[in-house]
């Protein structure tokens, strides 16, 4: 099995820290636009979604690289995918984050400025529409956002993990 010398394994985690920092920025972001765009008014619908968009290009980039890195600890160090407990745990939820992003986030973003774009103005139906993708985004932003809390926790804590390096915050 192939091993990763020290200075490469401090350069992906440097990646993988600053590459998750930008991630849950983005998420944060995400979700503090989705709900202030329940409550804006009509003309600043567009950009806010415009702007929803974009971060959930960002964040989605940020998974696709945070699934790169973790692929690479999982070949090329000791513990790979599995030997502890925490980081299979982290990786399940990586999986799920992404498939909620980019399952119904990104498209729920997409149907709403799609929708936007559409209107001629006061389309009762599209105004509904749009509220509901509205609330679905802010409802699932929240528990992506928790989830990546518990993924940090996870990883500082790691709760099954019996060495020294575990430590509590």
């Amino acid at each position: 099995m192939r091993r990763i010398s020290p200075k490469a394994m401090k350069a992906l985690w440097v990646v993988h820290v600053c590459v998750s920092g930008i991630w849950m920025g983005s998420e944060l972001s995400m979700l503090v636009l989705a709900l202030v765009a329940g409550v804006a008014q009509r003309a600043a619908l567009l950009g806010l979604w415009f702007a929803i968009g974009t971060l959930g290009a960002i964040s989605g980039a940020c998974v696709a690289i945070t699934i790169l890195v973790a692929l690479v600890y999982g070949v090329l160090t000791p513990w790979g995918f599995s030997k502890h407990r925490w980081v299979m745990t982290k990786w399940v939820m990586l999986l799920i984050t992404f498939a909620v992003g980019v399952g119904v986030i990104l498209r729920a973003i997409g149907a709403n400025i799609r929708l936007l774009l559409a209107d001629s103005g006061a389309q009762l139906a599209v105004n509904a529409a749009v509220a509901n993708n509205q609330r679905l985004i802010a409802g699932l932003e929240v528990l992506v956002v928790a989830t990546l809390v518990a993924m940090v926790a996870i990883a500082k804590v790691r709760p099954w993990d019996r060495s020294k390096k575990a430590t509590a915050f």
